[in-house]
């Protein structure tokens, strides 16, 4: 751990006018309920290239209807954790995280208010820190009924790092597995717990994908530090209702596995996505206000405003996944990935839906895996059935990011082996979906 929390300063209040929070109280003692009947937390992790759509989210949430933000002192509770950049691609000046509470005075106005101060360069994606801080809130605002939205870079199951590791190239479409290529550093000037990262061209198009948080040294050199989805569940102290992840590539059933046992339901993306992320206007009231709280409508939510967009931000292929009916589909897949093996290690990618850019193939639509193996019969039929019992929402646009044709979606990716290579391989074997299905052995 880079820093504790016992070194956090307190009442510092938030200096981002950008943020318009209204810190000016005057209203005297607010009350503290002995429980809240619903805390919603966003944990935003924007130390990184899309920093200004992250601190745009929350002032989306500053600017929602006054109506569905928690009256203050009452006894339901918005909290976010934020670690943003001072300046757009600015890694080289520490700044510090923040714990915020985002509320409504009484005459109706919006407020937010800083709970807590971490230290300048303390990375909220480091596990005992984002540990601390879910504690914290478990500890402080005590609820049978927790939600997260995680808003950041994603890069699905794939290892730390390895996303953009290798040369790409959108008009080659590879049919046969390619050795890795690697981002290497001389030996002793990576830092302890990061990976080499390559800043992109600002002229690219955003998105909330290739790393969590990022640093820049004097040499010009950066690093990112991410998580991995295993470490993911080792932060999380608190078991959530539902878990939503507004980041790049999420949507795979390998990340829906490991994440079952600390969220009853997950909403998330198999496709990239665009910078501006879930609409973050309408989250108070499915989340505060519907009985009860209703976090498939923001999943309906992005898919509806992304039919109202053009080019790369006409893009949603969001699904919402019932975490109690993993087990099942599990078994089933189980059954099918060791049935039909040689049909799996045969499969022609360029055959299947896929859901990726930059030949970044690691992303497959999973029932046309299933389907492309041989499944068929009995076999086919369980595994639908299982299947939508699990899927209890999708949608998709025509396209995602321009580039990538959906013509199908069944709610998850997956990884296909046989167009992967050796190291990714043993990677996925320490992760539970393999372990419960065997899908690489």
């Amino acid at each position: 751990m880079k820093r504790s929390l016992h070194t956090l300063l307190w009442g510092i209040p938030l200096l981002f006018s950008l943020w318009a929070c209204d810190m000016t109280g005057g209203e005297g003692p607010v009350p503290v309920p002995d429980e809240y009947e619903r805390v919603v937390i966003l944990y935003s992790a924007g130390y990184n290239t899309i920093s200004d759509y992250l601190q745009g989210d929350i002032r989306e949430l500053l600017d929602s209807p006054s109506a569905y933000l928690p009256v203050r002192g009452g006894k339901k509770a918005f909290l976010v954790v934020t670690h943003q950049t001072g300046r757009a691609y600015d890694f080289t000046n520490p700044t510090s995280p923040y714990l915020l509470r985002i509320s409504r005075n009484y005459d109706g106005s919006a407020r937010c208010d800083t709970l807590l101060t971490l230290e300048k360069g303390t990375r909220v994606i480091d596990v005992p820190v984002c540990r601390s801080l879910l504690e914290y809130i478990g500890e402080h605002f005590p609820s049978r009924h927790y939600g997260m939205i995680f808003s950041s870079h994603g890069t699905g199951w794939l290892p730390k790092g390895y996303y953009g590791s290798e040369k790409s190239d959108d008009l080659v479409i590879w049919s046969a597995p390619r050795p890795s290529g690697t981002m290497s550093a001389p030996a002793g000037l990576v830092p302890e717990g990061a990976v080499p990262y390559t800043l992109p061209d600002p002229d690219d198009i955003p998105v909330k994908s290739l790393g969590n948080e990022v640093e820049q040294d004097a040499r010009g050199k950066s690093w990112a530090y991410e998580m991995d989805l295993p470490e993911f569940v080792q932060a999380c102290p608190l078991h959530f209702d539902y878990l939503l992840l507004d980041a790049c590539l999420m949507g795979g059933i390998e990340t829906a596995y490991e994440f079952r046992n600390i969220a009853d339901y997950i909403g998330f993306s198999a496709a990239e996505i665009p910078a501006e992320g879930f609409y973050y206007s309408g989250i108070p009231r499915h989340l505060l206000y519907d009985t009860p709280a209703d976090p498939m409508s923001v999943c309906s939510d992005f898919y509806i405003k992304a039919l109202s967009r053009s080019g790369s931000q006409r893009t949603a292929v969001v699904s919402f996944i019932d975490c109690s009916k993993l087990e099942a589909l599990a078994q089933v897949c189980r059954t099918i990935f060791e049935k039909y093996r040689s049909g799996l290690n045969t499969i022609n990618p360029g055959k299947v839906q896929g859901f990726f850019r930059h030949n970044q193939h690691f992303f497959y639509d999973l029932q046309d895996i299933v389907i492309k193996s041989g499944a068929s019969g009995e076999d086919l039929a369980a595994f639908q059935t299982a299947l939508s019992n699990c899927v209890l929402y999708l949608a998709f646009t025509e396209r995602a990011m321009s580039s990538i044709v959906v013509d199908r979606f069944c709610g998850f990716s997956m990884y296909l082996p046989c167009h992967g290579n050796a190291k990714l391989n043993d990677f996925y074997k320490g992760l539970a979906w393999n372990k419960a299905t065997a899908l690489v052995k």
